[in-house]
């Protein structure tokens, strides 16, 4: 994998995209990243998990549909804006905390029984999208799982685009852990695997 910038994108580029505007991703109001929602929470093994991480949450469109499916979700963020927006639209719902946090340095100890690295690793070179995929899978509790999605199209905004971040993560994960599903749409890549 041959990364376009020499750094990963900054914290503070996301910072900015939230300070300037409401659902700047527009997870809220695209079709394709409602279904894409919908097709990541069917690649769920489980109906319900204990504890759960989501990383990179944003405004937490994704973070509200995991929460039918765990009892405990911690949601984080590098953007502080996004961190309080989450918390606002999450405030009366049980069982979630929202934080700010900068990956890969800020992974939290775990263990979680849920993993999920969405949309999230093609803004990391290499030595930090590594940490991050390692460390996620450190985290997990026996027999949890691990879920990635990432959009395929490339970007020359990012160091990296979904299908090397897959790749990389199959040659860092497997057979190490147990891979259990696949999704290959043209617009996405879903991978999730399973901790011993």
């Amino acid at each position: 994998m041959t990364d376009r910038w020499p750094t990963s994108v900054p914290v503070e580029h996301f910072e900015g995209l939230f300070a300037r505007s409401r659902d700047p991703f527009r997870l809220e109001s695209r079709w394709y990243e409602r279904r894409k929602r919908a097709v990541t929470l069917a690649a769920l093994e489980r109906e319900l998990y204990p504890s759960a991480l989501e990383l990179a949450c944003a405004e937490g469109a994704l973070t509200e549909a995991l929460l039918e499916r765990c009892d405990r979700l911690l949601a984080l963020d590098g953007s502080r804006t996004a961190v309080r927006r989450a918390s606002e639209r999450l405030a009366s719902r049980p069982g979630v905390t929202v934080q700010h946090a900068v990956l890969p340095g800020q992974l939290p100890p775990g263990p979680f029984d849920l993993v999920v690295m969405a949309e999230v690793g093609y803004y990391l070179v290499r030595t930090e999208l590594d940490a991050l995929v390692l460390g996620c899978a450190s985290i997990l509790a026996d027999r949890g799982e691990l879920l990635v999605v990432h959009w395929r199209h490339a970007s020359d905004e990012y160091p990296s685009d979904g299908d090397r971040v897959h790749e990389r993560a199959h040659e860092l994960l497997d057979g190490e852990l147990e891979h259990l599903v696949e999704v290959t749409h043209p617009d996405f890549l879903i991978d999730c695997w399973r901790a011993a």
